[in-house]
């Protein structure tokens, strides 16, 4: 039932955010109850005022509860019906029907059909009793049919719990997938389990029980219930938009969501590059015939990551892309815990606390972190997130705690966490224990122990589950940091006449990547001065880049988006132990599986890396650290038309090096002159991560862009959110190191009245290198913080930009999922702009001969 609303002018509904209330209700000892849900029903129809409403005052946000499935409910229900079958191995899905009748008969037969794939089949339909007159007329012209498909084994349950909802969940999986081929809108599964039940709708919360009959009868009992208010910011409320998901209940935004997004699809791709389908034959095969359910307990397909990631490679797409970013988060999260993994270690996983920074952390709690830092990057935005897979029940704060959460725990075992103080009324005379989820903190309840269980024992349980620390000693290896200050054997100082003679190439080079004047002047010598991006005046009156008289690189088509309304930015300097910029250059390891071989990774503390750097990663021997050097660069001579040439053979060059087992891929433009002109940086790397994102290969390889074109923090934040792992910006680099020695030049001669420096000249280009390099990640940092994203791995690949004055087919195939507010130029048009500079610097170069060259003054910073 996923709603596409289409593009209209300048709306889009790819931002769409959501800032809600929620909580959850349990019993420790795991006894269910009427009562569990009657204090939730309250708790979250106290919450009503955190939810939008529309002005029939019944039309909500959405609202919902997620409990255990009532056993003892359904035992009546199957009575009724006079169907014999144990209540114990009963599942439920709760779907949302289309209306129309040629619609409604082909959902009922999809998921049927879906179901006898693999070993089920439905034992009844049961019409969900509703109150339509609790909606207000726009929720009712909108309200499907709801009904519950009571579902069986056709030759008795597996044994194994999670066998079970494996099966379900890639039933479901597939039930999806084929509606969406069908276009059958209006088909939405709320939940599909042999352990929980979801209850919600597109009302307001204390309209829920109203609404839901269900929900007031007395034979309902759990333990779990886990409520939800929802907020929809800058969105179209829809009944399936509504929460609890399937597994997670979300109060916030994902500001990371689009990179994300792109990251799982990467996944996706390449397992199904990898799925073997004569394998999914049999096992179908196996499935399908009288004997085959005994196999489910011991079948590849539904036990093993690796596995399971091959089996749904066959059926759809894991993340619903048409879900709001909470429902993608849940989609990636039950794929996780379907894969083998407690649900606690998966969230954990998908929005890890701040530990990069954190120095009196328990060293094995950092080394759960960090091992699990390089097989997903951090789902990162405010957000308290309640989860719950019908055993254990939970929440979990962001890194930055932007969102409250508060619990208590009562002498007879009840539990109550949410976003609010008071939302259940108990005497205080009960209460044995109370506190408040902290930043990047976790509490949960285990209804298989009975045990209420803290942060502290959560990590240390998580974190004692695999030898994490021993795995990375062995495997993972550290780059040196950037931008250090380096030492260097005693030498005889360089020569003036030396200097000199580079000058002119420098400058040569500086033209041909469209170098200014005014950035030497304004922007890079503030930077390797003080360590500091400059500060100017707000505003930005010159023209766009499309109208621009002066050609500017591609970075001036991207521009930056910024937090908004309930979403807030970080202040880097104050929130500075939740910021980082660590990451791993290497293959990425399989999301479902868990190996020490997943730790064999090469970390770096900064995405900015040296010439000093690359060559160590050039040198390096090791078969996982692989390196090739893709040169991005075509013929002057052969015009603009060229450059779609070179980017299929860029992209080609890519794929046949992954191929052959290389895990670095440097992206270079080194080795522009008279005849051979770069490609831009930002388009060779959107070029190349798209196709191998495409080819399903992206996860087997980092990107590093070696490049003379970047030289601001624009720059290099446009290249990591594009994709780019590292970035090495050796013509900026050498820019400052001879700035440097020219200043203290100009000091020598007495100039700015000031004592000449007494070091030599390479040490005041180290220094002038060190500070630049320290600007860069500064500002890096500050344009993270503006979109409330606190780590670089999730900046990475997030493409937080929209274009403005690019073509449509520009944007569609390199920067695939990123906005395009207004249509523009062309490949033809980047290329001649490009030519362009290359013909400035060497148009009047005699045959092997450097002339010097002047750079312009457009006046992009000062008039």
């Amino acid at each position: 039932m996923a709603t596409n609303m289409p593009r209209r002018g300048l709306y889009d509904p790819r931002f769409e955010h959501d800032a809600c209330g929620i909580g959850f209700v349990a019993r420790r000892s795991g006894e269910p109850s009427h009562e569990i849900l009657t204090l939730a029903v309250q708790a979250v129809g106290h919450m009503a005022h955190r939810g939008g409403v529309a002005a029939d005052g019944k039309s909500g946000d959405g609202a919902g509860i997620l409990t255990q499935i009532p056993r003892a409910f359904f035992a009546r229900e199957l009575a009724q019906r006079g169907i014999d079958y144990p209540v114990a191995d009963l599942a439920v899905g709760m779907c949302f029907l289309p209306r129309a009748d040629a619609a409604y008969a082909a959902a009922h037969a999809l998921v049927e059909q879906g179901l006898a794939a693999y070993g089920m089949r439905v034992l009844a339909w049961r019409i969900v009793p509703l109150n339509e007159e609790a909606l207000g007329e726009s929720a009712r012209s909108t309200c499907p049919a709801i009904e519950q498909a009571l579902i069986g084994w056709d030759a008795g349950a597996p044994a194994d719990p999670m066998v079970r909802e494996r099966a379900l969940f890639l039933a479901r999986k597939w039930i999806e997938q084929q509606g969406r081929d069908g276009e059958l809108d209006g088909l939405y599964i709320a939940s599909f389990s042999s352990r929980t039940i979801v209850y919600k709708g597109l009302l307001v919360a204390p309209l829920l029980p109203v609404f839901y009959d269900d929900l007031r009868d007395e034979e309902y009992e759990t333990a779990i219930a886990v409520f939800h208010q929802r907020y929809s910011t800058n969105t179209f409320p829809t009944w399936d938009k509504a929460q609890p998901f399937r597994m997670v209940s979300h109060n916030g935004e994902i500001n990371t969501l689009q990179g994300n997004l792109t990251w799982m699809r990467a996944r996706e791709a390449e397992w199904s590059q990898a799925a073997d389908a004569k394998l999914w034959a049999q096992d179908r095969q196996g499935l399908d015939a009288d004997s085959g359910f005994d196999r489910l307990s011991s079948d590849a397909v539904l036990h093993g990551g690796s596995a399971l990631a091959s089996a749904a490679s066959q059926l759809s797409t894991i993340v619903d892309a048409a879900g709001s970013d909470s429902a993608m988060l849940d989609n990636t999260l039950e794929l996780v815990v379907m894969g083998g993994r407690d649900i606690r270690h998966g969230l954990t996983m998908l929005a890890p606390e701040a530990w990069e920074q954190v120095a009196d952390m328990d060293p094995s709690w950092r080394a759960f972190y960090q091992y699990h830092a390089g097989l997903m990057e951090p789902w990162d935005g405010p957000a308290a997130l309640c989860f719950s897979d019908g055993e254990v029940v939970g929440l979990a704060l962001d890194r930055n705690g932007l969102r409250p959460a508060r619990y208590l725990l009562t002498d007879d075992g009840l539990v109550v966490c949410g976003s609010e103080v008071g939302a259940v009324a108990i005497d205080d005379a009960r209460i044995i224990l109370k506190g408040k989820v902290g930043p990047g903190q976790m509490i949960a309840v285990d209804l298989k122990t009975g045990a209420f269980q803290d942060n502290s024992t959560i990590k240390s349980w998580l974190s004692g589950r695999q030898p994490y620390a021993h795995w990375l000693a062995e495997h993972q290896q550290v780059l040196a940091p950037a931008g250090s200050p380096q030492i260097h054997e005693p030498h005889e100082p360089e020569s003036s006449a030396s200097r000199a003679a580079k000058s002119p190439l420098l400058g040569e080079q500086q033209r041909a990547f469209g170098y200014t004047a005014e950035e030497l002047g304004v922007v890079l010598r503030p930077m390797l001065r003080d360590g500091q991006e400059p500060v100017g005046s707000m505003g930005d009156d010159t023209s766009l880049a499309l109208f621009s008289e002066h050609g500017r690189p591609l970075y001036g088509y991207f521009k930056q988006r910024f937090a908004e309304v309930t979403n807030p930015p970080i202040d880097p300097l104050r929130e500075a132990l939740v910021m980082s910029l660590s990451f791993a250059l290497g293959r990425r390891g399989n999301l479902l599986e868990e190996a020490p071989r997943h730790a064999r990774l090469l970390r770096v503390t900064s995405p900015m890396v040296t010439d000093e750097n690359l060559a160590t990663i050039r040198a390096h021997t090791d078969p996982a650290f692989s390196s090739v050097t893709l040169k991005s660069l075509f013929l002057a001579e052969r015009g603009p038309d060229e450059l779609e040439h070179a980017l299929k053979r860029l992209c080609a060059e890519a794929e046949t090096a992954v191929k052959a087992d290389k895990v670095i891929l440097i992206i270079s433009d080194h080795g522009v002159n008279e005849q051979y002109v770069p490609i831009p940086a930002l388009l060779a790397l959107g070029a190349v991560h798209q196709h191998l994102i495409r080819k399903g290969l992206r996860t087997a390889v980092s990107l590093i862009v070696e490049s003379g074109e970047p030289r601001e923090v624009h720059h290099l934040a446009c290249l990591i959110g594009m994709g780019a792992e590292a970035v090495n910006p050796y013509l900026a680099l050498a820019s400052v190191r001879a700035l440097a020695v020219e200043r203290e030049e100009v000091r020598g001669r007495g100039q700015e009245g000031e004592s000449p420096d007494s070091r030599t000249p390479r040490e005041l280009a180290d220094e002038a290198e060190h500070n630049y390099i320290h600007a860069l990640e500064k500002g890096l940092l500050k344009v993270m913080s503006k979109m409330g994203i606190a780590t670089v791995d999730s900046y990475c690949g997030a493409q937080i930009f929209e274009t403005i004055g690019l073509s449509g087919q520009v944007v569609d195939q390199y920067f695939t999922g990123v906005p395009n507010r207004l249509g523009g130029i062309d490949l033809r048009r980047i290329a001649r702009a490009v030519l362009s500079h290359h013909e400035e610097a060497f148009s009047n170069r005699p045959p092997h001969v450097a002339t010097r060259t002047t750079l312009t003054h457009p006046g992009f910073y000062k008039f």
